[in-house]
């Protein structure tokens, strides 16, 4: 295998695919980018064993075609250092040896035959949309923060994509807080759901080119994203997602509407004075005020502060957690939040308010705590 290729070509391509390299592994080949040339295409992968990253480059030249690993942490490191010029990979027996025009280096190899198999949904499976790179971005943004870190739920431990009539609905929950974000796609086959590892879901957020249409193809066991000249492909969780349409409060009739940076700024500072190990909020809404309190016993510090509001329903106080609250309202795009609550013992849903609502089809329900 001889070639030569852009060394910001190359870059931008190991950038983006070594993100699926396992930071440790039993397994050294893991620790290995493949690299294989055919004709005048360089196609580069990386894997953990369950999430794949591939990426293809046109070569500038190229003498004999072929198939290696390499290094990824050293190869990077390397290939970062490099001026921007053409460079000439020449594979040996066991290195690969790399020429630009002040010098050379040689890196060690290992057989690609030991490389793991890489199974990724067909490209004809019956199950897939497509959509684009900004309004996935977007939604994972808004829901990742929602997924189940705890490894106590796996099925949990990710965000369930429901693909049902031309519309997918994000949703993650930790049992604590559930969040929907419905987001438009196109060209879907048949309606269908899976749940993609967290993990997943933010390198495919960090990798997503800007203005891309994403082609999403997946069958029981893996799913498949495709964009530009780039794809991720991983396993997809195997537990069932819980049937969160269930979780979502249809019945509440107490609604509170104010605004979402005031909530959020008032949350911040009640942080600050409240219990860090259970940094609960009393907050108390009647109809035209909501007052937020809390307090850490054994720091002797407390706080209290008032914010207008709208208020239809009977006078309530309920307790929440700061950051819970504060996660599932600050992706929120409104001026305005609407929170609609049955009881004090219930949970309630946050959705946008006022100007752009219809817009942004979003819910976040969340669970209240006792107070005294």
């Amino acid at each position: 295998m001889k070639f030569t290729i852009q060394s910001q070509t190359l870059m931008q391509l190991l950038a983006a695919v070594s993100k699926a390299t396992p930071s440790r592994s039993e397994d050294p080949i893991l620790m290995n980018l493949l690299f294989e040339l055919k004709k005048d295409m360089l196609r580069i992968t990386a894997t953990d064993g369950q999430i794949t990253l591939r990426g293809l480059a046109k070569t500038d030249s190229v003498e004999s075609e072929g198939k290696t690993t390499i290094p990824a942490k050293l190869l990077l490191e390397l290939v970062k250092t490099l001026p921007s010029e053409n460079i000439t990979f020449t594979l040996q027996e066991k290195t690969i040896d790399i020429f630009w025009s002040t010098g050379e280096s040689s890196i060690p190899v290992m057989s690609p035959e030991s490389y793991p198999e890489i199974r990724v949904p067909d490209k004809n499976s019956e199950f897939g949309f497509t959509t684009t790179s900004d309004i996935l971005i977007k939604a994972i943004g808004k829901t990742s923060f929602a997924a189940d870190t705890s490894d106590k739920h796996p099925a949990l431990a990710g965000i369930l994509f429901d693909n049902v009539s031309g519309q997918t609905s994000l949703v993650a929950s930790d049992s604590q807080k559930l969040v929907v974000n419905v987001i438009k796609t196109e060209n879907t086959k048949k309606d269908s759901l899976f749940t993609l590892p967290l993990r997943a879901s933010l390198i495919l957020k960090s990798i997503l080119p800007k203005e891309t249409p994403v082609t999403v193809i997946h069958d029981d066991k893996s799913v498949r994203f495709v964009f530009g000249s780039t794809e991720l492909s991983c396993q997809t969780i195997a537990e069932k997602f819980p049937a969160y349409q269930t979780i979502i409060p249809k019945t509440n009739t107490n609604v509170l509407t104010l605004s979402k940076d005031d909530l959020l700024m008032v949350l911040n500072r009640m942080s600050i004075v409240a219990d860090k190990k259970t940094p609960i909020v009393k907050v108390s809404i009647t109809s035209d005020k909501v007052q937020l309190e809390a307090q850490d016993l054994g720091l002797s510090t407390k706080g209290k502060e008032t914010l207008p509001c709208k208020y239809d329903g009977e006078d309530i106080t309920i307790g929440l957690k700061t950051y819970i609250i504060s996660q599932s309202i600050a992706n929120i795009e409104t001026e305005e939040i609407s929170i609609s609550i049955e009881n004090a013992k219930k949970a309630f849903l946050i959705t946008p308010s006022g100007e752009g609502a219809e817009e942004e089809n979003y819910k976040a329900v969340v669970m209240p705590y006792k107070v005294k």
